[in-house]
């Protein structure tokens, strides 16, 4: 326990301070940049984040910025300054958390579907090679194929509304890659289990290749999909900018598109930030469920 903490510290203090060297230590000023940013903004920002301290103030800077941080106060936000960055934040989080919910059930219901198909026809290299292309796909491709399916030929909505239909395209769209990226886990865990002593003294017994696989998946179907978590959630964000955008869903990812074009430097870096933490966080957790620990692997 006492090593999964100090990894999440160490990890979370090199972010912290990857975000300190990008504000102080980069040439100019990240807030003189930023559109229509008025000096009482300016001034604000400067302040919060200790730029009107003297270049030398070094320790100071740091002090300031790792108490802000660490507490969550990101000062006000220069796409809307009378809102602070944690409030900008906090509403574009809910519909990345209803994109994210409705991706990741038709990642995990999809891809074992596929692999229990996969394993009881044994076609498992078949499926790994669909797999293989499906995931080269390009968003930019599959969305406008997924808009003519949905969108014209079952009439569902392409804008965004109230109903439950109009989030199935963004839904598909940001789960597509990932389902194969999972079955491809999944299918190359039961054929590396298939090489193990047990599996080849139960097959001694009279027992089938594929019974054996099947109940391998039974009991491994649960660990795949937490050891798994970590970078699927992040594989998912990143997806989640092209999708938010195309879709006008006013999520995280829009948020961080937007962020980019304005030029705001501050709701970039929380993003890092927050991101980062939430990776740390369900990397130490699912470790920690496995009793996984990285260091018996060297």
């Amino acid at each position: 326990m006492d090593y999964f903490l100090a990894r999440f510290a160490v990890r979370t203090l090199m972010v912290l301070f990857f975000c300190f060297s990008l504000l102080h230590f980069l040439p100019g000023n990240p807030f003189e940049e930023s559109e229509q940013l008025s000096p009482k903004v300016f001034a604000s920002l400067s302040h919060h984040f200790g730029g009107d301290l003297p270049k030398g103030a070094f320790f100071e800077k740091f002090n300031i910025f790792l108490k802000n941080f660490l507490s969550f106060d990101f000062g006000i936000s220069v796409r809307s300054p009378q809102k602070t960055v944690i409030d900008v934040v906090v509403q574009a989080l809910a519909p990345t958390w209803t994109l994210f919910l409705g991706s990741m059930a038709l990642i995990l219901v999809i891809s074992q579907i596929l692999f229990l198909i996969a394993v009881g026809l044994e076609l498992e290299i078949e499926f790994r090679n669909f797999g293989r292309m499906a995931v080269t796909v390009p968003v930019f491709i599959l969305v406008p194929i997924l808009i003519f399916i949905f969108g014209f030929q079952f009439h569902f909505s392409i804008v965004q509304t109230e109903h439950w239909t109009s989030w199935i395209m963004p839904c598909a769209a940001l789960a597509f890659r990932p389902i194969f990226l999972f079955l491809n886990w999944q299918l190359l865990g039961v054929e590396k289990e298939s090489h193990r002593p047990w599996f080849k003294f139960f097959l001694g017994l009279g027992f089938s290749r594929r019974q054996l696989k099947l109940f391998w998946s039974y009991r491994q179907t649960w660990t795949s999909n937490l050891a798994f978590l970590p970078g699927l959630l992040v594989s998912l964000f990143m997806g989640s900018v092209f999708v938010e955008s195309l879709f006008q869903i006013q999520g995280l990812g829009f948020l961080l598109l937007q962020s980019l074009l304005l030029r705001d430097s501050v709701t970039l870096m929380v993003l890092f930030y927050l991101t980062s933490l939430g990776y740390f966080l369900f990397q130490n957790l699912s470790d920690y469920i496995l009793k996984k620990n990285p260091r018996d692997e060297y």
